[in-house]
C-alpha cells in the first residue's frame, strides 16, 4: 500500500462494538427459527484490524508517509451522500450505495472517494470537490467492477456478484 501513495486515511470505528452479542433475541420471519445473537467476534479475531492498522502506521512512519485518522463523530464517510449533501445510516449488510439518480456504487470504495474529497482537516466533506471529481471516479469504479467480473475475481464482502 505504501507504494501506492504517501497518505493513508483511516475512518476510526469501535471494533469492540462489533464483537458484542446482540441484546435482543429475534426470530427469523421466513424460517421461524431464532436468530443468532453472535456477531463479528471470530471474524475480527481472524482478520485482526487493530494489528493491521498498527502495521500501517508503523510502516508509513518508517518510510516518511502519513496516516490520518478521521474522527467518525464529526464526519462518517460511509453514511454521507454527496448528491443530497446529507447523511443517512446504512446497515452493515448493505454493500452498495444507491445515488438518487439510480446509479449504484460499492459502499467501501465510495467511502474512500468521500474521504479523498474531504476538506483538508478531514473532519467535513467538501461537496464541491466531490461534485468535481465524481464523474471520473464513477467511470473508474465501473471499469474496476467490470474487470473483477470478467476475470472472475472473488473479493470477500464486496457485494460484487460473479456469474
Amino acid at each position: 500500500m505504501r507504494t501506492l501513495g504517501d497518505q493513508f486515511i483511516i475512518e476510526t470505528m469501535n471494533i469492540k462494538a462489533l464483537q458484542r452479542k446482540a441484546k435482543e433475541i429475534t426470530k427469523n420471519e421466513k424460517t421461524g427459527k431464532f436468530n443468532r445473537r453472535k456477531r463479528f467476534g471470530k471474524s475480527i479475531g481472524k482478520r485482526c484490524p487493530g494489528y493491521f492498522i498498527n502495521q500501517v502506521k508503523y510502516r508509513f512512519a518508517m518510510t516518511g508517509g502519513t496516516v490520518y485518522e478521521v474522527n467518525t463523530w464529526s464526519y462518517k464517510a460511509s453514511q454521507y451522500d454527496h448528491v443530497l449533501d446529507d447523511t443517512n445510516k446504512k446497515q452493515l449488510s448493505k454493500r452498495w450505495h444507491t445515488l438518487p439518480d439510480g446509479r449504484k456504487i460499492q459502499r467501501d470504495i465510495y467511502s474512500a472517494f468521500l474521504l479523498f474529497s474531504s476538506k483538508k482537516d478531514l473532519q467535513k466533506p467538501d461537496r464541491d470537490r466531490c461534485l468535481k471529481h465524481f464523474e471520473n471516479f464513477y467511470k473508474k469504479h465501473q471499469l474496476c467492477v467490470q474487470e473483477i467480473k470478467e476475470n472472475r475475481k472473488f473479493i470477500l464482502n464486496s457485494g460484487i456478484k460473479i456469474l
